[in-house]
C-alpha cells in the first residue's frame, strides 16, 4: 500500500519536473497548479478507499450487578474443612451372637482401624462370649450419629 503510494507521488514529481523545463509563462503555471492539486486530490481519494477501517477492541465489560453486597460474600466466605468421610467399611461387619440373638454388628477392633473417622465412644458395646470380651458397634448407633453404613 505504501510503496504503491510512494510510487505514484514519485512519478507525478516526475511529470511535473518535465514541464519546468519549458519557458514559465502565465496561463501554463496555473494549468500546472491545477494539474498538482487535481492529483493530490485524486491520490487521496485513493489512499482513503485503501485504508483499512481501525478495528478498536474494548477490553473493559462492566459486569451486571445484581446485588451490591453479593460479591463480598463469595470473598470472605470461610472454606469448610475436610471433615474424614463417616463411612463403616463393610469388611469390618460381622454376626455377634448376644443374649437377644444373633445380629450384625461392626467389629471394634477393625472399625477403629479401617475406618477413616474416630467411631462414637458412645456406640461401643461389649459382650461376653465363651472366647471372652468382645466389643462392638451397632448398625443403628453409628447412623444416629451420622455414619453411613
Amino acid at each position: 500500500m505504501k510503496r504503491t503510494v510512494f510510487a505514484s507521488a514519485l512519478s507525478l514529481a516526475l511529470v511535473m519536473t518535465s514541464f519546468t523545463t519549458a519557458p514559465a509563462r502565465a496561463d501554463e503555471d496555473v494549468a500546472k497548479i491545477l494539474a498538482g492539486i487535481a492529483g493530490l486530490v485524486i491520490l487521496n481519494e485513493v489512499v482513503k478507499k485503501n485504508r483499512k477501517p481501525k478495528v478498536q477492541q474494548n477490553t473493559y465489560r462492566p459486569q451486571p450487578i445484581i446485588n451490591q453486597n453479593a460479591h463480598r460474600k463469595n470473598k470472605y466466605k470461610k472454606k469448610a474443612k475436610k471433615q474424614a468421610r463417616k463411612v463403616a467399611p463393610q469388611r469390618c461387619l460381622t454376626e455377634q451372637w448376644t443374649f437377644r440373638g444373633s445380629r450384625d454388628v461392626y467389629a471394634a477392633e477393625c472399625l477403629e482401624r479401617y475406618a477413616k473417622a474416630n467411631p462414637p465412644r458412645e456406640c461401643l458395646r461389649e459382650v461376653r462370649t465363651r472366647d471372652g470380651r468382645r466389643q462392638f458397634y451397632t448398625p443403628y448407633c453409628l447412623r444416629e450419629n451420622g455414619w453411613r453404613t
